[in-house]
């Protein structure tokens, strides 16, 4: 567990993405002096104005050395700030991706978390389970492939070095459940627990570990897991649904 320092910040920069059924996402630039990170790693950020508000966790899409960019779906507390808004943000938090992920799986309801990765890995192949409708064009890499075969999806699993999936457990645990134990072992996964303050401290995001007799904290261990050290049977109650 460690303390991350918490910073008074600005949105300086919006853009709007719109995909074309309508899902939309805001693209933030805030402002942070001396930002660094690792991919997949994400920030805490928290309203606030008009009293208290809860803090969320996003992960990090880009930064400058004063400022830091995150992705926010349409359900996102900071979906509809504005350049000029003030905000607090602490971070970066988590231990990132340590395996540069060769193949990157997701949904359009996850959509808003791949898109980072993406950013981090534009050598990376994107298979998107849904329609090309369902996601921005713009914020999808040139080698960006839209499937719905799950045996073809497995094929390319199987078939690549390492594998990166942001997924909900209905989409997530058929499609694992036809690949190969050298497949799972190449894999990391998104792991969609609740996530109150980034430090560890609330044990919102623990999972169970044999290793540890207290479980471990997401927000410091992850957000992003090999997929062989979750046990669903226990913990699948403390994944949460991308709507």
């Amino acid at each position: 567990m460690s303390y991350k320092e918490v910073h008074n910040s600005k949105i300086v920069n919006k853009k709007t993405y719109t995909a074309k059924d309508g899902r939309s996402y805001s693209m933030l630039e805030l402002t942070y002096p001396n930002f660094s990170y690792t991919p997949g790693q994400f920030v805490m950020i928290q309203t606030p104005d008009d009293g208290f508000n809860w803090a969320y966790p996003y992960l990090i899409y880009d930064s400058s050395p004063d400022s830091v960019t995150v992705l926010a779906r349409e359900r996102a507390s900071v979906f509809k700030r504005e350049a000029g808004n003030k905000e607090i943000v602490w971070g970066a938090n988590g231990t990132g991706l340590t395996n540069p992920p060769a193949l990157i799986i997701t949904e359009p309801a996850a959509f808003f978390l791949a898109a980072p990765i993406c950013k981090s890995y534009p050598e990376a192949t994107l298979i998107l389970i849904g329609d090309k409708a369902s996601v921005p064009e713009e914020l999808c890499p040139d080698q960006t492939v839209f499937l719905t075969d799950i045996k073809e999806i497995c094929s390319n699993i199987e078939a690549a070095d390492q594998i990166c999936l942001m997924l909900n457990l209905g989409t997530l645990e058929p499609l694992m459940s036809q690949v190969s134990e050298t497949a799972r072992k190449k894999t990391n996964l998104f792991v969609s627990t609740q996530i109150g303050c980034g430090i560890g401290a609330c044990r919102a995001c623990y999972l169970h570990s044999p290793e540890m007799q207290a479980g471990f904290p997401v927000c410091c261990n992850g957000p992003f897991l090999p997929y062989n050290q979750i046990n669903f049977e226990v913990d699948r109650n403390c994944f949460t649904t991308f709507i």
